[in-house]
């Protein structure tokens, strides 16, 4: 999504679309944990989301 925020010269959306995941993903299901540290959108050097399964991992600390 960045290239084309950029592409159109309107990267002040870029955030939008990273609140937008939170919406989407946050809550799939009891036993599915939305998480990320940081997003190109919001500044970050990557987007590193990911989906863990809590069920599987008793250690998983939020």
């Amino acid at each position: 999504m960045n290239r084309t925020v950029k592409w159109y010269h309107c990267i002040e959306l870029n955030p939008a679309f990273c609140d937008s995941d939170d919406v989407k993903y946050g809550n799939l299901h009891k036993n599915l944990k939305w998480a990320r540290t940081g997003t190109i959108g919001k500044g970050a050097s990557c987007c590193d989301f990911r989906i863990i399964d809590i069920s599987r991992c008793p250690d998983y600390k939020d």
